[in-house]
């Protein structure tokens, strides 16, 4: 798969959690009972359990990981960044984002749905 494919699932995966993520808070409110479920608290702790597993089995994101290695089939530069938010930020907004707090964003990211669950769970 070219490059291109891995940059756009990257940026797709990211916005969908970004989004969901920040809204999960009041969609719990909104929906109690699905959010206080024994089954989402099960599939989201799963999810971000599988994604950090992948962190320790791969160097880093996979996304990143097969993007980069799809750059260097193609010829093309691989960026310098260790993380696709790195490069992303700073080739898109001219941000500068260490890798540090980008693991500390992701982490927030990861654990809000998480959160928001258990609060629907005991509200």
């Amino acid at each position: 798969m070219s490059s291109r494919f891995y940059f756009r699932l990257h940026l797709t995966s990211f916005v969908i959690l970004m989004l969901f993520s920040l809204t999960s808070p009041l969609l719990a409110v909104k929906y109690v009972n699905f959010f206080s479920s024994d089954l989402y608290l099960f599939i989201t702790a799963g999810l971000v359990g599988c994604i950090v597993l992948s962190w320790r089995i791969f160097p880093g994101c996979p996304l990143t990981v097969w993007e980069k290695s799809a750059l260097k089939k193609e010829g093309k530069k691989v960026y310098a960044e260790q993380s696709f938010l790195g490069y992303f930020s700073r080739s898109v907004f001219k941000l500068e984002i260490k890798d540090y707090l980008i693991n500390i964003i992701l982490f927030i990211l990861y654990i809000i749905p998480i959160l928001a669950g258990i609060y629907a769970k005991y509200l």
